[in-house]
């Protein structure tokens, strides 16, 4: 399909589908779906389907970079056929800086490198909201609750 883009956005998610070539008449073997932006202390996860598979299991490797250099990394096999989540571990005190996603899919039996995706993520900062009322100096039990 020629002219398609290699990722697919919605507001706060990325597509990776595996775009089928002209030239090889293959359909489309996997879709991985994942967020856009990124929560110190909490999982980060791919949504990942193996759809068809000729060469076997895939081995896929995540990365979280920042400003260029490795955050977290994490492997994952799937079957043929397979869907799962696939989630990273990211540390709870993120900086700000500019965050990446690359997602790469290798043939378990060494048939090559199936994909290389990249997508820029978006930190999310925690924030917490306390609202005081003003209008009233004292409070009795029961007015908590």
């Amino acid at each position: 399909m020629p002219g398609l883009p290699n990722e697919f956005f919605l507001p706060g998610v990325a597509f990776f589908p595996q775009m089928a070539s002209p030239e090889s008449h293959s359909r489309q073997t996997h879709l991985i779906v994942v967020s856009k932006k990124i929560r110190g202390g909490q999982a980060y996860k791919l949504q990942v389907s193996v759809l068809r598979d000729a060469h076997g299991s895939l081995d896929l490797t995540a990365t979280i970079k920042w400003n260029g250099s490795s955050l977290v990394t994490g492997k994952h096999t799937f079957s043929p056929s397979s869907c799962d989540l696939f989630p990273l571990k990211v540390k709870a005190n993120l900086l700000a800086g500019s965050y990446e996603l690359v997602v790469e899919g290798h043939f378990r039996d060494g048939g090559g490198t199936a994909f290389k995706y990249r997508t820029a993520l978006e930190l999310e900062s925690r924030s917490v909201n306390i609202v005081i009322r003003t209008d009233k100096p004292i409070y009795r039990q029961e007015d908590i609750g």
